[in-house]
């Protein structure tokens, strides 16, 4: 180990035998704890074959040993799931490339490529899993640059709307047009803003009819189309209890008492939903009920929270309800509503309106 000029610390290795001559690596830190991290991450790679010849090492290759040194056994089982996924997408795109060839020409078409199927936060996680991935090439000296630097994935949020009023009105006036399962999915959706996978996980037990509340405390995870209930929420604060107000409550408890199976929604092959027949079913219900075909699950989400933010219910309260981590998420949804409230001047355009049309009537009664 030495000192270099430039403040680094350098250890070099010899990583194998080629041509009858040793191959020697050289690793670096900015500190003897850095270089000794990266020098054990070298002789992890050194002992799996994986480094002798950095020329011929591929994509796949170096991402599988990214992922079992650095998140294997590190990570939940719902991340090790959304890894899985992008880690597929990353294979199946430039996994048979050698590291070497991979330019930032390389890594912007790809995420380009995701972007035009409208998966823009799909292709934000595959560019931070691509430039973690050559940044730990970069400390095991297989690259010497990250073809990811100085890209960036911009889009425009779509904005959450609530509920217009006659969708409610449709929404509050169901009756045959869907099934009791469709029913009571949707309107758990529009009264608790619940999260998807929280509501697709409810068993009868979690069902309260003494206290008047749901108990959440699980969700459903999809792991590549093969969903499994995680016992445990999106977040520690997701453990909570929600109310079940009026309009909820007896098409809830009529249709517990029609099941004969503990879990509160499943398919028709008694199985759990995967996240696209969740999407799809969603969409139906949407579609039978002739409401927006903007409108996303997130949305009731939303409405609930704006809906409470009218109601007056204190904010501390609507963080508990519906489970937000930090009470400051919550906040700045209030806030923004209290702006759009204070921005409206709806009450003094009529005050005005009327005054005006006051005077006018006066003047006319003079002038007759």
């Amino acid at each position: 180990m030495k000192k270099r000029a430039d403040g680094r610390y350098a250890k070099q290795v010899t990583v194998g035998i080629k041509n009858g001559k040793p191959v020697k690596k050289t690793v670096y830190g900015k500190t003897i704890k850095e270089l000794e991290r990266n020098y054990r991450e070298l002789m992890l790679l050194i002992d799996r074959g994986i480094i002798l010849d950095n020329q011929g090492i591929t994509v796949t290759e170096l991402m599988k040993e990214w992922y079992r040194i650095k998140k294997e056994g590190k990570v939940k089982r719902n991340t090790e799931c959304a890894y899985s996924s992008i880690m597929k997408r990353i294979e199946n795109s430039i996994g048979d490339m050698k590291v070497k060839d991979v330019t930032l020409y390389t890594v912007e078409s790809l995420v380009t490529d995701i972007q035009k199927e409208n998966l823009y936060k799909t292709s934000q996680s595959v560019l931070s899993m691509l430039y973690s991935i050559f940044d730990y090439a970069i400390h095991n000296n297989i690259v010497a640059i990250n073809p990811c630097k100085g890209l960036s994935v911009k889009y425009d949020k779509k904005e959450k709307r609530i509920l217009t009023e006659e969708e409610k009105i449709i929404i509050n006036n169901i009756t045959d047009e869907l099934s009791e399962k469709e029913k009571v999915i949707l309107l758990i959706m529009r009264y608790t803003g619940m999260r998807r996978g929280e509501i697709f996980s409810l068993t009868k037990s979690d069902i309260d009819k003494k206290t008047m509340t749901i108990q959440v405390n699980k969700t459903l995870i999809d792991n590549n189309g093969k969903p499994y209930v995680q016992d445990s929420t999106k977040t520690k604060s997701g453990s909570r209890h929600v109310p079940i107000f009026l309009p909820l409550a007896k098409p809830l408890f009529n249709y517990i008492g029609t099941l004969d199976k503990e879990y509160l929604f499943l398919n028709k092959n008694n199985n759990f939903y995967a996240v696209n027949s969740m999407n799809f079913l969603f969409k139906q219900i949407i579609k039978k009920l002739g409401l927006g075909e903007d409108l996303s699950t997130h949305c009731f989400r939303y409405n609930f929270i704006t809906e409470c933010y009218t109601a007056g219910i204190d904010v501390k309260k609507l963080q508990m309800w519906v489970g937000h981590t930090d009470i400051s998420t919550t906040l700045n949804i209030y806030t923004k509503l209290a702006r759009e409230t204070i921005q409206d001047g709806s009450e003094m355009d009529k005050f005005y309106g009327s005054q005006t049309e006051v005077k006018q009537k006066s003047r006319k009664s003079k002038i007759s």
